[in-house]
């Protein structure tokens, strides 16, 4: 590959892209979790910060290829049901550098200044070819590049840290941003990266121990503490407890990180693996208890052919009780409409913002938005049980409504409704399976997951509530990451 692609080499004298990748395959296939690139390179980093578009390009071929092996290697372990793992890299050190425009360059940029313009800094003369600063961590190493989500979520970007002299105390060791260490939003966390001591063959002591390359495996040795406490945790999992246990604020320009906390993610993940192991106990038990009541409900066909609207005492006959999820416990005091003009609330503090999703719910204009021409037709037609709760989707303090349509053997949808001006306004819809359907809702950085269960497994569908605007990142069938628990569902809305 490097003798095919000889700007490969610009990367770090022999070592190329397929050469990192080679040494990534042969340790994950040996089931290593957590693994800490100290690496990067100055030169096209700063470069491809500075716009240079050899520099784009060469980081970009050497991002698509890593990408595509990288998926391969993947989506393999999730086939055979291996472990997870992250990686984690240094941000790179060239923020304090200076490099010099070069047409001639291959980069267009260089390193090393010319006898020439070591004589004009001499003299205090200003060089107009000379940058410094601004150089994005995203472009440090090839796979801090990568914009595909299962990756990217598996990637951990580390900046470094050093003592803030001037503010510490004798009680209080303060922090502050390296001006080394490389900037930019591809920065996940910090970590300590100056006169850091360490081990070699001559010794005890700092050894030159300065730089993101001794801030990374901080971070690297934490996600390993994770992992010994839940092996089966995802990469993903282990990025995000290790983001929400972060400490303190740390700014470079427009950006900020907090620092890894090793004893808040050990404490976290414990503490999720207790409630998990208490949810699985929670759900068991439940099981075995409907199980009993409703013997054969686990049997019945996936899809049931839905009643004929004109069968009015059918569906009435129907117990619509047994449809919900086993899973979701049964609401009490449902509203109840008792004329056109009317809505009985549900005992409980209802407030004036809650009350208008339901006046809004009894004129049925949102059965205009229904995809699902099975579900919007019944919702015109007939009573059919909805569950629905209100949750804060977008952090902005005002809760939003989230409403599920179906009944037991028809495809269902789960919509989202906010309240702007007074005024209640749809944003969008999402499929769920019906048979024996149940919700989870879970919220974290404005994403968030909507679930159906049909006894066996989850139908996931990951959706981002911002600005006013739902958008559906993607839909699986797989369990839901244990953090997000399951929302409290206040009750069942009857709607004629």
């Amino acid at each position: 590959y490097a003798e095919d692609n000889k700007d490969e080499l610009f990367y770090k004298e022999d070592i190329t892209c397929y050469t990192y990748l080679t040494a990534l395959k042969a340790l994950i296939d040996q089931d290593v979790q957590v693994i800490n690139i100290s690496m990067g390179d100055y030169l096209s980093s700063a470069a491809a910060s500075y716009g240079s578009q050899p520099a784009l390009d060469f980081i970009a071929r050497q991002t698509e290829l890593s990408t595509d092996i990288l998926m391969k290697i993947l989506e393999e372990r999730k086939a055979n049901n291996k472990s997870d793992f992250v990686i984690v890299v240094c941000a790179g050190n060239a923020n304090d550098e200076t490099f010099y425009k070069d047409e001639e360059a291959p980069l267009k940029y260089r390193e090393d200044p010319t006898f020439w313009e070591i004589v004009q800094d001499l003299f205090g003369k200003k060089l107009d070819n000379a940058v410094r600063g601004g150089v994005d961590a995203r472009y440090n190493h090839f796979l801090s590049a990568i914009e595909e989500p299962q990756l990217k979520d598996r990637i951990i970007v580390v900046g470094s840290v050093g003592i803030d002299k001037k503010n510490s105390t004798e009680t209080a060791t303060e922090y502050q941003y390296s001006g080394f260490s490389n900037i930019g939003d591809r920065v996940d966390l910090v970590a300590p990266g100056e006169n850091i001591y360490g081990c070699n063959v001559k010794g005890y002591g700092t050894f030159g121990g300065t730089g993101t390359s001794f801030s990374s495996p901080h971070v690297a040795g934490a996600a390993g503490l994770v992992f010994a406490c839940d092996p089966t945790l995802s990469g993903p999992q282990v990025k995000e407890i290790l983001l929400s246990t972060a400490t303190g604020s740390y700014a470079y320009g427009e950006d900020a990180s907090g620092m890894v906390n090793a004893n808040l993610a050990v404490t976290k993940t414990l503490e999720l693996l207790e409630e998990m192991e208490q949810d699985k106990e929670d759900t068991d038990q439940k099981k075995e208890e409907t199980d009993q009541k409703q013997e054969g409900l686990t049997n019945r066909p996936d899809k049931e052919v839905p009643p004929h609207l004109d069968e009015k005492e059918e569906v009435e006959d129907t117990p619509q009780e047994e449809s919900q999820n086993q899973l979701q416990d049964k609401p009490q005091d449902k509203p109840i409409v008792e004329d056109e003009s009317k809505v009985i609330y549900p005992d409980g503090n209802w407030n004036d913002h809650h009350k208008v999703y339901f006046d809004y719910l009894k004129t049925k204009l949102y059965v205009d938005h229904i995809s699902n021409p099975i579900i919007q037709e019944v919702c015109r037609e007939q009573y059919i049980d909805n569950y629905y709760t209100f949750r804060d989707l977008d952090f902005n303090g005002t809760d939003e409504l989230i409403l599920w349509l179906g009944y037991t053997g028809a495809d269902g949808e789960i919509m989202i409704f906010t309240i702007e001006n007074g005024d209640v306004c749809y944003e969008g819809s999402v499929f769920c399976d019906g048979t024996g359907t149940g919700l989870v809702c879970a919220d974290h950085d404005y994403e968030f997951f909507l679930v159906s269960f049909d006894g066996d497994r989850e139908y996931g569908t990951a959706c981002k509530y911002l600005d006013g605007k739902l958008q559906i990142l993607y839909s699986d069938y797989e369990i839901v990451p244990f953090r997000w628990g399951p929302v409290d569902w206040l009750g069942s809305l009857p709607l004629k």
